[in-house]
């Protein structure tokens, strides 16, 4: 039996996929996930993988799930076509390769940012995690730089975002000094998980067409959100770069454009 076939249980998506998948099909269904799962366990379905991606042809609907997490990408009608059945899928799978450029940039360049700042954090030593650089501890600039991550990467006027429990006024406010409060390594490493899931989830099923939408309540794109948070992500993951160089000496390792991921565990440095 196809893989997929097999791991129909294993089906998922987000809210986003959701709202994308009933306006591509003008579906009226509140199940999205199950009535994707009848589609392509129907005997009418076609299923061919090609890459990262399954490609489900049923009933002149094409659903597009990932062939490694089993999350429903989209799924949008078929395109009227001369062409032969064939030469339809075909079409079809280098639409959606090549429709979704930006995105997959967007992908690329999140997946090693996120690789970076885990790295990044396993490099600071415990004897530097309290230390204050003009007042401000190391743990700080790195809560500031992960609540911003959480908070504006997505939709900064979500109504249903909810701070970590340890969360407090001021915690991530580089204008404030903090008094004796403080955040653990394993408290830090634990929220920092819960990003990089929401964050890859998220682009996992964006699309081009998306990135110049705007979220609720948002007056600002996608694509601007994005495109801000990795400006001010990067900017303060060089100010922690900087304090560890100078005060231990070591050079984090950073991936770059090109840059193999290491094989060793991390804290890994040049």
């Amino acid at each position: 039996m196809n893989e997929l076939l097999n791991n129909l249980e294993q089906l998922h998506t987000t809210e986003l996929g959701i709202e994308r998948i009933k306006r591509n099909l003008s579906l009226e269904t509140d199940d999205v996930i199950e009535w994707c799962k009848n589609k392509i366990s129907s005997e009418a379905a076609v299923i061919t993988r090609n890459g990262k991606n399954w490609y489900v042809n049923v009933e002149k609907c094409v659903i597009t799930v990932n062939a490694y997490s089993y999350t429903i990408i989209t799924a949008h009608k078929e395109k009227k076509s001369a062409l032969s059945p064939t030469e339809t899928k075909q079409t079809a799978k280098r639409m959606q390769e090549s429709g979704n450029v930006l995105c997959d940039d967007i992908r690329f360049l999140t997946e090693r940012a996120l690789w970076e700042t885990e790295n990044l954090m396993k490099c600071i030593p415990d004897e530097l995690w309290i230390k204050r650089y003009d007042g401000i501890p190391m743990w700080k600039f790195l809560y500031h730089t992960l609540y911003s991550m959480d908070r504006w990467y997505i939709n900064p006027y979500d109504e249903t975002y909810q701070n970590p429990p340890f969360h407090m006024d001021t915690l991530a406010d580089l204008n404030v000094i903090p008094k004796d409060e403080c955040l653990s390594r394993e408290q830090m490493e634990r929220y920092f998980g819960q990003i990089r899931n929401k964050i890859q989830n998220y682009v996992s099923l964006l699309s081009d067409r998306e990135l110049s939408e705007k979220p609720e309540n948002c007056d600002m794109s996608r694509f601007r959100l994005i495109l801000g948070q990795f400006r001010h992500w990067h900017r303060h993951m060089g100010v922690i770069y900087g304090f560890i160089i100078e005060d231990d000496g070591k050079w984090p390792y950073v991936l770059n454009m090109r840059g193999k991921y290491p094989d060793d565990p991390m804290p890994n440095y040049y």
